[in-house]
């Protein structure tokens, strides 16, 4: 798991955040439910992804793809998105 060190001492609750993740999807990959891949690749690219999604809602990027097509609804299509991800690393039953 990513190493914890004094670096980090000034953003203590997001590295507990991201540790937690780390935990998170290591158990999932641990059960099966996860492809196995590197856990600090993985934990990144979850993070990153998420908080994308979040920074982009919050600064309301996304209401000029809402205008430009009213027939989008904005939840479902962040639903889609994290569901699209997720079955990027979910490890498939042979």
């Amino acid at each position: 798991l990513f190493p914890y060190t004094t670096l980090f001492r000034s953003w203590d609750c997001g590295m507990e955040n991201f540790i937690a993740l780390q935990k998170n999807l290591a158990l999932c990959i641990e059960q099966g439910s996860v492809l196995p891949t590197d856990i600090d690749v993985l934990s990144m690219s979850i993070w990153s992804y998420v908080h994308g999604l979040v920074s982009l809602n919050i600064r309301g990027r996304f209401e000029p793809f809402c205008e430009l097509n009213p027939a989008i609804q904005l939840e479902k299509m962040l639903g889609e998105s994290l569901d699209f991800m997720l079955n990027l690393i979910k490890k498939k039953n042979e």
